[in-house]
C-alpha cells in the first residue's frame, strides 16, 4: 500500500502520527465494513441487560421464539437480503450461508450485544472518521510537505479515497454468483435426495458437474450404488486435499514453495510479524479454524490463519487480531482498522503456537506478539 510506505519510517516512534494515519485510511464504505456495521445496529434493537446472564443457545432460542423485538426481525429480513448468501468460507460453493443456517450470524449479533454501548459505538467512529477525514488529511499534508514527499502523499491520498472503497466490491458479486449456484445445486440434490440415491444433501458437492448431469439425464434408471461409486470417484482430489495438515501459502506451478524470512525475537515467548493495524491490548488468545468452532467472549484476542467476510461480525467484537496470512488488504486488516483492533500477520503456524486462553499480548506497534504465560 503505497500510502504506508510513505509514513512507515515515521510511525514507530510517533503516536499523534500513527493515530492520525490509522484514521485516514479507515472506515471507508467497504461493503464488509458496512455489513458489520449493520450487524452492529441490528444488536441495538436488543435490551444488553436481558442477555448478560444467558448463553448464545438461549439467546438463538429467543429468535426462533420470536422473542426479540418486532424492529429487530423486520430490519433482520433486509440484512438477509442484502448478505444472507454470504457466510464463512463463502468463496467455497460447499459451504453453507447465512439463509441456510442463521444460528452463525444469530451468534455474532450476540457477542455484539454484549460488547458495545454508546462510549465504544462503531457506527458513531465510522461517521465520525468520515467527517473529520478532510481534516487529517490537511494535517498529515504539512507533515509530508516537511519530509518532502507532499506529491506522492496527495496522488497517493487521491487514489486511496477513489478505488480504496471498491477493494470487496467484486468479491462481493462474485459470491451473490456462488451463492445462486449453489441454490440451484441444492434443489437438484432435493431430487435424488428424493429418489434415495444419495444419502445427504451435501454429497451433490463431491460429484463433478459433468457426473451430476449424467446422473439426472438417467435419474429413472440409475442406481444407489452407482451414484456412490461416482461420488467416491470425483471426490478422491478434495479428500487429498482436506487431509493436509497444513498448505504451503504460496507456491508455483512446479510446486517450489516460498517463504518470508523474519527476524528473530529477542526474547524466547515472543514472536514478530507485520502489523497492519496499529495498537497494544493484552488478553486471553481464542484460537479457531472456524468462526463457531467455539464460543467466542467479546475482548478475547482472535488467533486463526485468515479470515473473510463470514468474519466480520465477530471481528468487531474481539480485542485484537493475529492471522498467519495477510497483509494492509487482506479482510481482517481492513475490517481491525475500520474497528481499532490491534492486528498483527504473517507468523507461520500461530494457530499451533499459541494456545487457546493462554495471555497474550498483541504489540501492533511493533509487530511483536508476547506469550506472556512463558518463560523469556
Amino acid at each position: 500500500m503505497k500510502l504506508k510506505n510513505l509514513f512507515e519510517p515515521y510511525l514507530k516512534d510517533n503516536n499523534e502520527l500513527r493515530q492520525d494515519f490509522n484514521n485516514l485510511i479507515k472506515c471507508f464504505p467497504f461493503v464488509t465494513i458496512l455489513m458489520g456495521l449493520d450487524a452492529y445496529k441490528l444488536s441495538t434493537y436488543l435490551d444488553k441487560n436481558q442477555y448478560k446472564n444467558k448463553t448464545q443457545d438461549e439467546f438463538y432460542q429467543d429468535y426462533l421464539d420470536k422473542k426479540f423485538p418486532k424492529e429487530f426481525y423486520n430490519e433482520f429480513e433486509t440484512f438477509m437480503k442484502k448478505y444472507g448468501f454470504r457466510g464463512e468460507g463463502e468463496i467455497d460453493i460447499v459451504n453453507k450461508r447465512y439463509s441456510e443456517n442463521p444460528k452463525t450470524i444469530i451468534n455474532q449479533f450476540f457477542s455484539a450485544l454484549l460488547e458495545y454501548d454508546e462510549s465504544n459505538n462503531p457506527q458513531k467512529d465510522f461517521d465520525d472518521t468520515n467527517t473529520n477525514r478532510p481534516e487529517i488529511f490537511r494535517k498529515l499534508y504539512k507533515f509530508a510537505s516537511k519530509k518532502g514527499f507532499a506529491s506522492e502523499f496527495e496522488k497517493a491520498y487521491f487514489f486511496t479515497v477513489n478505488f480504496f472503497q471498491y477493494r470487496e466490491s467484486h468479491k462481493y458479486y462474485i459470491v451473490f454468483v456462488i451463492g445462486s449456484v449453489r441454490k440451484l445445486i441444492l434443489k437438484r440434490a432435493e431430487v435424488l435426495l428424493q429418489r434415495n440415491l444419495i444419502d445427504d444433501i451435501d454429497d451433490i458437492f463431491k460429484l463433478k458437474i459433468k457426473s451430476l448431469d449424467h446422473i439426472l439425464e438417467n435419474v429413472d434408471v440409475i442406481t444407489k450404488e452407482k451414484v456412490g461409486n461416482k461420488i467416491h470417484e470425483d471426490n478422491k482430489c478434495r479428500e487429498i486435499v482436506t487431509t493436509w495438515k497444513r498448505q504451503p501459502i504460496m507456491f508455483d506451478s512446479r510446486g517450489r514453495i516460498f517463504s518470508h524470512e523474519r527476524k528473530e525475537a529477542s526474547k524466547k515467548n515472543q514472536l514478530i510479524g507485520d502489523s497492519v493495524s496499529y495498537g497494544k491490548v493484552r488478553g486471553k488468545a481464542k484460537v479457531l479454524k472456524t468462526v463457531n468452532e467455539k464460543v467466542f467472549n467479546p475482548g478475547e484476542i482472535l488467533v486463526t490463519k485468515a479470515t473473510d467476510s463470514g468474519w466480520t461480525p465477530l471481528i468487531i467484537n474481539c480485542g485484537g487480531i493475529i492471522l498467519e496470512v495477510g497483509g494492509m488488504l487482506q479482510h481482517g486488516a481492513l475490517v481491525s482498522r475500520e474497528f481499532n483492533k490491534p492486528c498483527v500477520v504473517g507468523i507461520e503456524n500461530i494457530t499451533d503456537i499459541i494456545k487457546d486462553g493462554e495471555e497474550i499480548e498483541v504489540d501492533a506497534i511493533e509487530g511483536i506478539i508476547t506469550l506472556l504465560d512463558r518463560e523469556e
